[in-house]
Order: structure tokens, then sequence, then C-alpha cells
């Protein structure tokens, strides 16, 4: 398993606990993120995804890399796969 950029890192420490899209301007040959900019951001999801939304609809084509920066499975819980 690959570790973290330290792009992404700096990302989730300037917004923590929030959903965040990057558009991605460059990739590998994989087509993996390389670099990018932050377009949208909030701790609210369904606001987040209507401003993603809001950008794909006036930025068509673009590649948007979608990630939330806090924990998905609350501290105690569990998750069985």
């Amino acid at each position: 398993m690959m570790g973290r950029t330290p792009e992404l890192t700096a990302i989730e420490e300037q917004y923590p606990n929030e959903w965040v899209a990057v558009h991605v301007t460059k990739r590998d040959s994989d087509g993996f993120a390389l670099d990018g900019n932050v377009v949208a951001h909030d701790p609210n999801r369904t606001v987040f995804h209507e401003r993603v939304r809001s950008y794909k609809r006036a930025h068509k084509g673009t590649f948007l890399y979608l990630f939330y920066t806090g924990d998905i499975v609350p501290p105690g819980w569990g998750v069985l796969v």
C-alpha cells in the first residue's frame, strides 16, 4: 500500500473532518492523481456534493478526486467486510 503524499497530508490537516474535491491537473501513467487544486470542501456532505456538481457543470471533462479527511467509522465502532 502506498503512503500519503505530503500534499494530501497537508490538505487533510487544512480541512479536518471535511469532504474535499481536488481538480486533478496531473496523473501518472496508471491514472493516479499526482497534482491538483482544491476546488470544494465542506463538512456537510450534501452541501459539498452540490458544490462539486456546480463545479463539474462549469468545468466539463475535468477529473476530480473526492475524499473525506476524517474517520468514516466512528471511534469505538468496527466494520466487517
